[in-house]
């Protein structure tokens, strides 16, 4: 038997298969159902374009930091405390949204989700 019949047996739909998937599922699920309301609640609580631009784009910028930084909790913790540890902080940031009752609670609420989800 040689080594294309011994993988093609494996199977693809493992357990850590679909947690990974549903983990980057929901979280992409999140970051987009998201991205455009953000901008809508912010000019309602009576910002400027500009600040509700910066509201939405404030995720991205979460992100970039954080998979700047994850390389090294990689090392650190390893690959199955960094992916718990930066859900932990995607599903916090999830709850910062209703305590968010101005622009800037609102750009920490979307920074942290946006770091929480760059890993």
């Amino acid at each position: 038997m040689n080594s294309y019949e011994k993988s093609s047996r494996e199977r693809i739909f493992t357990s850590q298969f679909l947690l990974a998937f549903g983990a980057l599922f929901f979280t992409s699920l999140v970051m987009y159902v998201l991205m455009s309301p953000i901008t809508e609640y912010a000019q309602a609580m009576g910002y400027s374009v500009a600040l509700s631009g910066l509201a939405s784009g404030m995720y991205v910028v979460g992100g970039l930091i954080s998979l700047m930084l994850s390389g090294h909790a990689l090392k650190f913790f390893g690959w199955k405390k960094t992916a718990f540890i930066f859900l932990g902080i995607h599903l916090i940031a999830c709850f910062l949204y209703f305590i968010a009752n101005d622009i800037v609670s609102l750009l920490i609420a979307r920074f942290v989700h946006g770091f929480g989800m760059g890993a």
